[in-house]
């Protein structure tokens, strides 16, 4: 009787224990395929399976001179829609705490991204 107690502690303890380790993600620095400057703050083009969205997102900044800014992925997108330009992610500058137009440099590094059409395939 014992050993089955023992034996059932220790199964719920193992489930949970994988359970966390599924949901809990180091941030992984991004791979872009673009970034754009609007007068509210950068846009970053990013990959999407089509389950990504802005909360799944953090931007690391540097206050150096000038100021570095690098975007971090919080939660992969596991999804297999086709999006081949990626989607489109804003961030203002209240966001990011910087002032309007201010300096910055995006440090993470460019994806290259090959679009084949119809007729690549005739």
């Amino acid at each position: 009787m014992l050993n089955i107690i023992t034996l059932s502690f220790i199964m719920v303890f193992f489930c949970i224990g994988n359970t966390s380790l599924v949901f809990a993600q180091t941030p992984v620095e991004e791979q872009i395929y673009g970034v754009e400057m609007t007068e509210k703050g950068p846009v970053f083009q990013v990959y999407s399976g089509g389950c990504t969205d802005k909360d799944d997102f953090d931007v690391e900044v540097l206050h150096t001179n000038p100021v570095l800014l690098r975007l971090l992925r919080l939660t992969p997108d596991y999804c297999k829609a086709y999006y081949p330009y990626g989607i489109k992610i804003n961030f203002n500058f209240d966001e990011l705490g910087l002032a309007p137009f201010s300096y910055f440099t995006v440090v993470n590094p460019r994806m290259v991204v090959q679009v084949v059409t119809e007729e690549d395939c005739d």
